[in-house]
């Protein structure tokens, strides 16, 4: 199964809440959440858009297992004269508090996304 998140506030809500019921951090497989963070071009040189990418496996206290994703636009760079890092900025914060969850919950935050 597969549970997808639009905002890092959902992704995080849903993880407190399974080690609330299951106890633990032990609920998230290898007690970890992957993180991608990732730039496109948009229509020249100038703009970027940032976006953000998080995932982790949930296992069910019954032994099944779900696959959490949350993509989330943070915003849109300007490398030109204006250098505006607005998605990058934004996309920081939010890592910031993923980073903070983290040490709360003692998970770790890896590079990359799970798929299936």
């Amino acid at each position: 199964m597969r549970v997808v998140c639009s905002t890092v506030d959902d992704f995080l809500a849903d993880l407190e809440t399974q080690m609330r019921i299951s106890g633990g951090n032990e609920c998230v497989y290898q007690q970890t959440i992957r993180i991608s963070i990732s730039e496109s071009r948009e229509d020249s040189d100038i703009r970027y858009n940032i976006t953000l990418q998080l995932s982790a496996v949930v296992c069910l206290p019954d032994g099944t297992q779900y696959l959490l994703e949350c993509g989330m636009f943070c915003g849109t760079d300007y490398r030109d004269a204006s250098q505006e890092w607005n998605g990058t900025e934004a996309c920081a914060e939010q890592k910031d508090r993923i980073k903070k969850f983290c040490d709360v919950h003692r998970l770790l935050l890896g590079p990359g996304v799970i798929q299936i």
